[in-house]
C-alpha cells in the first residue's frame, strides 16, 4: 500500500485545533509499504527517505484519524501494534496522511542549512528579512502595569526618532489588554504613541 508522509512538527491553536505545520524544507514523500511492516522498518523508510541519519534524530510518528475532531490531539505510534493499526486505519481511510517529526539536535536534511524543527525562529533579524506576526486568538494577559519598558531604544533600534520629552520609560495602562512578544511590544508602543 501507498502511504503519503509530510514532515513538520504538531501545533495546537487557539487550544482548540491541532495543525500539523509542514517543513517547507523537507516536504513530504510516498512510501510504499506492507501490511506486516514494524515500527523500526517504518522508522527506518522514513529516515532514508528523507536523508537523515536515524542514529542522530528521534523520528516520530503520528496522524490524526479522521474520524475525530480537531481538538483531538494526533496519535503517536510507539510499537508494533500502534502500526499495525495505522495500517489497517490506511486500508479503510485511503486519504490519511502519516506525519513526522524529527526530534533532537540538528539533522542533515539534505539540504544546504542544518536546523531543528523544535526550536522557535529567532528573534533577531538583520532586516532583509520578511516577518510575518500571527497574533490573532492566541492567548492574551492583562499587563499589571508593573514592567517597565524602555520603549525608546527599542524604537531608535528600528530607526524610529522619539518626538516626545521625557519619555525614558511607560508603563502599559492597567486596562490594556497585550499579548507576547512582538505583538506586545507593537501593542505598548501603540498605547504609548496615541
Amino acid at each position: 500500500m501507498h502511504i503519503y508522509v509530510r514532515s513538520g512538527v504538531w501545533r495546537l491553536y487557539n487550544k482548540k485545533e491541532w495543525r500539523f505545520i509542514i517543513d517547507e524544507k523537507n516536504r513530504g514523500r510516498l512510501l510504499s509499504l506492507e501490511t506486516t511492516t514494524t515500527f523500526e522498518e517504518l522508522q527506518a523508510i522514513v529516515a532514508e527517505d528523507y536523508g537523515i541519519e536515524q542514529s542522530t534524530v528521534d523520528v516520530e510518528l503520528s496522524y490524526l484519524p479522521t474520524d475525530l475532531s480537531l481538538d483531538c490531539p494526533p496519535v503517536v505510534m510507539m510499537n508494533n501494534r500502534q502500526v499495525s493499526n495505522f495500517l489497517s486505519y490506511c486500508k479503510r481511510k485511503n486519504t490519511i496522511k502519516l506525519c513526522v517529526t524529527f526530534n533532537g539536535g540538528d539533522k542533515d536534511t539534505g539540504s544546504k542549512e542544518k536546523f531543528d524543527l523544535n526550536k522557535e525562529p529567532d528573534a533577531a533579524s538583520n532586516g532583509d528579512d520578511d516577518v510575518n506576526v500571527d497574533d490573532g486568538d492566541d492567548d492574551v494577559n492583562v499587563d499589571d502595569g508593573d514592567d517597565d519598558v524602555n520603549v525608546d531604544n527599542i524604537l531608535s533600534s528600528w530607526g524610529v526618532k522619539e518626538t516626545r520629552k521625557n519619555a525614558d520609560s511607560f508603563k502599559t495602562p492597567k486596562n490594556a489588554i497585550v499579548g507576547h512578544g512582538l505583538g506586545s511590544l507593537i501593542a505598548r508602543v501603540i498605547t504609548r504613541y496615541t
